[in-house]
């Protein structure tokens, strides 16, 4: 069981028309990191809380982009934490796939310098603004409209 709830935000949720969601690289606690059916349960667990809480959203599962290419990740952790993107990035593919009413925004190609804020980790409101166009591009149209 992971600690995800979706239950706080059911009340907003409930009626949303689209759904963007990310799941985090911490989500799966470090010893469960050995047993790839942890992480697939992990992600099952909360992929389907979202689509629970918003039964009418279309829901989007954003891409992991190549964590080795950050700019700020010293090596040996940005090798580490690349492997780790990838493994999660697959296992997300999957799921996002295998369920209906989601989408899943790919993210591969290695990102500029002006893709990240000052901390050199976490997304610039270029990317942000990349990822929104990306997200309303794969929206269904029926659900672009809806409001």
């Amino acid at each position: 069981m992971t600690s995800f709830s979706a239950t706080r935000y059911k009340i907003g949720m409930a009626a949303a028309a689209s759904v963007i969601t990310t799941v985090g690289l911490v989500a799966v606690p470090q010893q469960g990191m050995g047993a790839a059916s942890t992480r697939v349960e992990v992600m099952a667990v909360q992929l389907d809380a979202v689509l629970a809480a918003a039964p009418r959203a279309q829901v989007c599962l954003l891409g992991i982009p190549p964590l080795d290419g950050f700019p700020l990740l010293p090596r040996p952790l940005a090798d580490v934490l690349g492997w780790r993107g990838r493994v999660f990035d697959a296992i997300g593919r999957s799921a996002a796939a295998a369920r209906p009413r989601m989408f899943r925004i790919e993210a591969r190609e290695t990102l500029g310098p002006e893709m990240f804020a000052e901390d050199g980790f976490h997304p610039s409101e270029v990317l942000h603004a990349a990822f929104a166009d990306a997200v309303m591009a794969g929206l269904p149209e029926l659900a672009v409209h809806q409001g």
